[in-house]
């Protein structure tokens, strides 16, 4: 009895309330997936909380779930860890492939009509495609969403049966069509009551307008026009309808602003017995009218003398505009047009009279002032004696004209390269561009349509060529923005020096050069004065920075590197120097002003006697710089946290985040990179932080949160014994990171195929992709360079890698495909044998590459000049596509296409025609392809 109570109380002694619990063994989730990639296991508690893991890749398949048995019967539930080790079976469907085709036929324009926002395309088959500015539905495609591609119309629906478009005008805002029945439809903006109907609410979609025109039973509309804010009709009897704003009371209207209904002014103008109107031209605040008996009448704004008067004084009344016509010979006017602050007529003897704004030397007879009264340009071309102008075309800052020799002309505003001669120069007298034209096309021109900042030229065969500045006009990219492969800079700026480049650097859209004479060069956009030369210009050939006359004896640039719109440089001094934008005081300087010219800003670091920088980073907005005693400074934009003091406030000078990384004793920086807003850097204990913006794992921590000051990430990499981390690369919103055995791992945003994946899921962890790469026996990676979306290496022998988003050709692979996959550039480079890849950087959307004797190749974006090569002239691309879905791995039944007139010669994955498409089998990837066309007679091109 005594001894069953001493057992008793024993056991409840030993069972107190206050003793711990039994610690229970942790266990392991083990994944196998089946032929995707690898999963690293969980190891946790029983029961503790679980989350499943990033679905695994497997080429060609898309995951469904995970089982626990191999079977796979039972579908595992993520909720909590389980009481023993478990291992997960991935189930897999084989995924749907897709394969667009760009048919390129339907591309084919019979005409182009550019407006100053929006642009139209006539195409060979009758149909309407706009693209361009729609915040008023001047695209008239029942939307106000803005089109950066060319989009059917809701003209094609408003058609009759057999009914097509014959013209289109455009306002500043709101856009006409004439149909072949003589209808007009009208849609966009109408404030001013430019669309002709009863109010003045915008429409998306085209407006039949001609019964307010009140015609004759055998009547119809044979010509319209529009500017700015006015539409003007003119029909079969030679009677005129207007309607739209009236602030300059257009004759015979009796209301002041605005006519919301077609009114007829026929009757209040001059005009003499049996006299009618031929032709109509609107400008943005006059009118143009050309009559039967040769007479040119204008009224409305003058203030720069548009209406050719001698004076500046608008006109209420219709008066007769003078020309100085050879009447012996019977010369008449033939032709009229009217855009924005200009006019211009075209007579019977191929005389060209221009007049009114003249700013931009769009007179073209050398001068920049208004001219009041017409001048005549023709004789001011340098024409051949049987040579004469038949053709003009005026987007009333710029002219160009076609000639009897099949010439073409252009002068006056050119800050977009608009003019196509190569330049960002205005020019007061004509230039020959015919050369640059006939460079990509050898077939007639018979057309061309000039918006404010671009200019379009289209061919007997429908192919339109177009050059400018069109993202910021017409919303459409073309060709000639980019250069899709790798091609050579202009080298007079180095042959005529006697030099070579010795080191590249790249911010977001401008570069920087240093030779082996010490200069310094710049190009690309300048628009802050980022290239430090004294200007906002964009400069599409490399100037030399003018920073060099600031350095000290033997004082050399050894570092430059750019962000968004600004510029950082490290001397061999150690001095640091800032240029360009400064909104988020990314200069250093302690205040919000830009500059144009180099600023030294090494005193604001505070540097003890002996330390001195010794090197620099630079993310979009911010900067980063490292010392010899290894303190870190950032300053600029820290919303995101990337300057890495802890704190979301914007730096104006460089302050010391050294004590912000957890560094050991002896423990120092010895490396800093910069994405477009996070950071890194290596220790010299080969540890890994991170810090700034994170939302789609670009720190490669493994979560998606923001961190204001550095955090460790080292073991988020799946590093081999003795392997280390040696470079890292920030890119827009994912990294790279290249390991002293040579591998490549990413990690960040996949929305573009940056983690060589389909599109998708982003990786907030690390990503080894070096087997994706198609590497060679013992090749490994060497130099890295995160773009935008984009990436691209160096390889141990020399090979050139690309993949990601390629919307402006930045992989270099001769198309605008987007790649989830690998593109070896190298063969498309041009190098010769003793030639090699040295060098690479990658800007926001462009690419460039340094060979070991001196010379940089380049590609991708060129709107403002980065790639240092001129604007040129290239193929606008409206391509029907189509989109053939197949399983991977099953047999591929492409289309062969028929289309009168053209031989289909087979399919090619690059827009070039450099590269046929030849598999047999759907593969494991969407693909694009393009079809490459002969014409069939007898000076038949490729559309290629």
């Amino acid at each position: 009895m005594i001894l069953m109570l001493f057992l008793l109380l024993t056991l409840i002694a030993c069972t107190r309330p206050d003793d711990p619990p039994s610690q229970q063994m942790p266990v392991t989730l083990t994944f196998v997936s089946n032929g995707g990639a690898h999963v690293t296991p969980i190891t946790a508690s029983p029961g503790d909380a679980l989350e499943a893991p990033e679905e695994p890749y497997r080429p060609g398949h898309r995951f469904v779930i995970w089982h626990d048995d191999a079977l796979l019967t039972s579908p595992f539930v993520f909720d909590k860890m389980p009481d023993e080790d478990t291992i997960l079976y991935a189930e897999w469907v084989v995924a749907d492939i897709r394969i667009r085709l760009h048919s390129g036929l339907s591309s084919r324009f019979d005409k182009i009509v550019a407006g100053s926002s929006h642009t139209f395309g006539l195409t060979m088959d009758g149909r309407v495609l706009a693209w361009g500015l729609n915040i008023h539905g001047q695209l008239g495609d029942g939307t106000n969403i803005y089109r950066d591609q060319a989009v059917e119309t809701s003209v094609n629906e408003a058609l009759h049966v057999d009914e097509t478009v014959v013209k289109m005008a455009t306002g500043d805002m709101h856009s006409m069509a004439l149909t072949s029945t003589g209808r007009v439809l009208t849609w966009g903006g109408n404030v001013s009551g430019q669309l002709g109907v009863e109010s003045d609410h915008d429409r998306v979609e085209p407006q039949d307008i001609t019964p307010a025109l009140t015609l004759e039973s055998d009547e119809h509309v044979t010509e319209i026009a529009a500017g700015g804010h006015q539409s003007l009709a003119l029909t079969s009897t030679g009677r005129l309808w207007v309607w739209g704003i009236n602030r300059y009371d257009t004759p015979g209207i009796p209301v002041v602003d605005p006519v919301f209904m077609p009114y007829e002014l026929t009757s209040v103008l001059p005009l003499e017995t049996e006299e009618s109107l031929v032709s109509i031209a609107s400008g943005k605040g006059h009118v143009l009218v050309l009559t039967s008996n040769g007479r040119i009448l204008g009224w409305g704004v003058n203030h720069v003398g548009q209406l050719g008067d001698g004076t500046m004084l608008d006109r209420f009344v219709a008066m007769e505009i003078p020309l100085p016509l050879d009447f012996e010979q019977d010369e008449h006017v033939v032709h009229i047009d009217a855009k924005v602050d200009q006019s211009l007529a075209l007579t019977s003897n191929h005389r060209l009279f221009i007049w009114g704004a003249n700013h931009h030397g769009q007179s073209g007879i050398g001068t920049s002032h208004a001219h009041m009264t017409p001048v005549e340009t023709s004789a001011s071309l340098n024409l051949a004696l049987d040579e004469h102008i038949d053709h003009v075309f005026s987007s009333g800052q710029h002219v160009m004209v076609m000639t009897s020799h099949h010439r073409v002309w252009a002068w006056g505003r050119n800050d977009a390269g608009q003019l196509g001669d190569g330049t960002l120069i205005n020019r007061h007298a004509a230039v020959d561009i015919t050369e640059r034209l006939h460079a990509l096309n050898d077939r007639p021109l018979i057309g061309m349509s000039l918006g404010l900042t671009s200019s379009h030229a289209w061919t007997t065969s429908g192919d339109v060529l177009v050059w400018g500045q069109m993202t910021l006009e017409s919303g459409k990219t073309p060709e000639n923005q980019t250069y899709e492969q790798p091609m050579p800079m202009g080298m007079s700026w180095l042959t005529d020096n006697q030099m070579a480049v010795t080191g590249i650097a790249s911010g977001w859209d401008h570069q920087f050069a240093w030779t082996d004479n010490q200069k310094l060069w710049a190009w690309g956009n300048n628009s802050h004065g980022q290239l430090g030369e004294g200007t906002t210009h964009a400069r599409f050939s490399p100037v030399m920075a003018p920073l060099l006359d600031g350095l000290q004896k033997d004082e050399t640039v050894i570092v430059m590197t750019g962000g968004g719109a600004h510029s950082l440089g490290l001397t061999s001094t150690g001095r640091v120097f800032t240029m360009g934008d400064n909104v988020k005081g990314q200069l250093g300087t302690g205040s919000w002003q830009s500059s144009m010219i180099p600023v030294f800003i090494t005193p604001s670091f505070g540097l003890d006697f002996h330390d001195r920088i010794i090197n620099i980073a630079s993310g979009g907005w911010h900067n980063l710089a490292l010392s010899t005693s290894g303190k870190l400074f950032g300053w600029g934009w820290n919303e995101h946290g990337q300057v890495g003091d802890g704190t979301t406030e914007d730096r104006f000078i460089p302050v010391d985040i050294t004590t912000h990384l957890p560094l050991f004793e002896d423990e120092t920086i010895v490396m800093i990179n910069a994405g477009a807003y996070h950071s890194f850097a290596i220790t010299s204990f080969n540890r890994v932080f991170a810090w700034g913006a994170n939302g789609h794992g670009q720190l490669g921590d493994g979560s998606k949160q923001d961190r204001l000051s550095p955090v460790e990430m080292t073991t988020s990499f799946s590093l081999e014994q003795g392997e280390t981390i040696v470079t890292l690369d920030g890119g827009g919103s994912h990294s790279l990171a290249v390991t002293s055995n040579g591998r490549l791992m990413a990690f960040g945003a996949n929305n573009y195929g940056q983690m060589l994946e389909p599109k998708g899921h982003d990786h907030p962890v690390p990503l080894d992709l070096t087997n994706r790469l198609g590497l060679n026996d013992d090749e490994t990676v060497a130099r890295t360079a995160a773009g935008g979306y984009f990436n691209v290496v160096l390889t141990s022998e020399g090979r050139v890698l690309s993949w990601g988003r390629n919307n402006h050709g930045q992989l270099g692979d001769g198309s605008k495909t987007d790649r989830a996959f690998i593109f070896d550039i190298t063969t498309h480079l041009g190098l010769a044998e003793i030639q090699s890849v040295v060098d690479l950087v990658a800007g926001a959307w462009h690419v460039s590459v340094l060979t070991n004797d001196g010379i940089p190749l380049t590609w991708g974006r060129n709107q403002l000049g980065q790639t240092g090569l001129p604007p040129t002239i290239g193929w606008l691309s409206n391509v029907d596509v189509t989109t053939m879905t197949f399983a991977f791995g099953a047999p591929l039944d492409l289309p062969h296409l028929e289309q009168s007139g053209f031989i289909f010669e087979g399919w090619y994955v690059d827009a070039a025609f450099q590269v046929p498409f030849t598999l047999r089998w759907a593969p494991s990837y969407d693909v694009t392809l393009y079809a490459k066309w002969r014409v069939t007679n007898d000076d038949d091109t490729t559309n290629g």
